[in-house]
């Protein structure tokens, strides 16, 4: 007897979905039919002819695959394709080949409040749904923490073209030059500013630990899936700020559009360090870095520091004598702090240093620098000159 075409097998299919009535059956219907469909889609064409390929994941990743497709056929006759739709969608992918897929990486020490788009295929999108059929920790991999209640995700969309190569054995290697659109150093540095940004509008830490990268739902030639990265991290965030996601999007905005960025970036992250410091000296050490990194950048002298970065910050952010002159002190107040800890390994009870409103200063510093796009001239500042618009500037 000849074997069935494509058509039939997938039309079969959809009869019994058709006749399901309840939740239950539909469940028992879908696990067992996608292991039918995979085996006997896999001997009729167009099906059969993708039997066995490599499946391209992107940054030189790669699954080997026999031509499972009985999960997406079943998730086309779900959203109401019929077998002629479901075939020709099947025929255009694989002359299309090239497949999307997502990064995700939660964001923890903030909760989002709207979704937002950074642009270039890059979102925050806030809780509780940012990722589809992860309920619980359960649907995690293996040994992966499941963040708190109230995270947001960083979402970054990235193609890899070609989706697949046919293999010509089991044990040949693949000969295509694959290529990532946003290629995982690209990733990593989009991470690191909206890390950076989210500190700068907060006032606790921050940290993206973990990755997954998923497929498009609709691809027949993606590998990968709920694949995970984790990277080490100083320490979990226990607890989400509030923040408003048009915030982070304008400091990461300011961040990319920063001249030379590595100065202001350390001292941000000296911020970020700061806010999980076991003890008071320790914060009061990376806070003091974090002033004297950004307002101590560039060429020039490095006597009378205290003098320096408190007249700095003082015409950086104030806005009146009166707000320079309390600028001005809490900076010395800090940088003060911050020698006798770096000398004494304590900090001296004269000092009265607020960590919280020394928090703030730094923060409301820094994102002045980054908002401003580069470091300014410190000389034309402190004298009164002000902050020279960057379009006057490039004139």
């Amino acid at each position: 007897m000849k074997p069935p075409n494509a058509i039939a097998i997938i039309d079969a299919a959809k009869a019994e979905l058709d006749a399901i009535k309840r939740g239950k059956e539909f469940a028992q219907w879908q696990g067992s039919t996608k292991q039918g469909l995979d085996y006997a889609l896999s001997h009729v064409e167009p099906f059969s002819a993708y039997g066995n390929v490599w499946l391209f994941t992107g940054d030189d990743g790669r699954v080997a695959s026999t031509g499972a497709f009985g999960s997406w056929v079943v998730q086309r006759l779900v959203a109401g394709l019929d077998s002629g739709e479901i075939i020709a969608a099947f025929e255009a992918e694989a002359a299309l080949n090239a497949v999307n897929y997502a990064e995700e990486s939660p964001i923890l020490g903030v909760t989002l409040d709207t979704p937002c788009d950074l642009g270039d295929g890059v979102t925050l999108t806030p809780p509780p749904e940012w990722i589809e059929g992860v309920s619980s920790p359960v649907s995690w991999p293996f040994n992966v923490e499941f963040p708190s209640d109230g995270t947001g995700i960083l979402r970054q969309s990235f193609t890899v073209t070609p989706a697949f190569e046919r293999r010509k054995s089991d044990d040949a290697f693949p000969t295509a030059l694959v290529s990532t659109s946003r290629p995982a150093a690209a990733r990593s540095a989009v991470r690191t500013k909206v890390r950076l940004a989210c500190l700068l509008v907060s006032r606790g830490p921050v940290e993206l630990p973990l990755s997954l990268f998923r497929p498009d739902e609709a691809a027949a030639f993606a590998g990968g899936a709920f694949n995970y990265e984790q990277r080490p991290i100083q320490t979990r965030p226990r607890a989400n700020f509030p923040v408003r996601a048009t915030e982070v999007a304008k400091a990461f905005a300011a961040l990319n559009r920063f001249g030379d960025p590595s100065a202001l970036e350390r001292a941000i992250d000296r911020l970020g360090r700061s806010r999980v410091a076991l003890n008071d000296v320790d914060r009061a050490l990376e806070l003091g870095m974090a002033i004297e990194i950004a307002l101590m950048h560039g060429k020039g002298s490095n006597t009378e520091i205290t003098q320096k970065i408190g007249t700095r910050a003082a015409w950086l952010v104030g806005t009146d004598v009166a707000d320079r002159l309390s600028i001005f002190e809490g900076v010395k107040k800090l940088y003060d702090a911050r020698s006798t800890a770096v000398h004494t390994g304590a900090l001296s009870n004269r000092a009265a240093l607020d960590l919280v409103e020394s928090d703030a200063l730094v923060s409301r510093v820094l994102l002045a620098l980054a908002m401003h796009a580069r470091f300014p001239d410190w000389s034309r500042l402190t004298l009164g000159g002000g902050l020279v618009p960057l379009a006057d500037e490039r004139n």
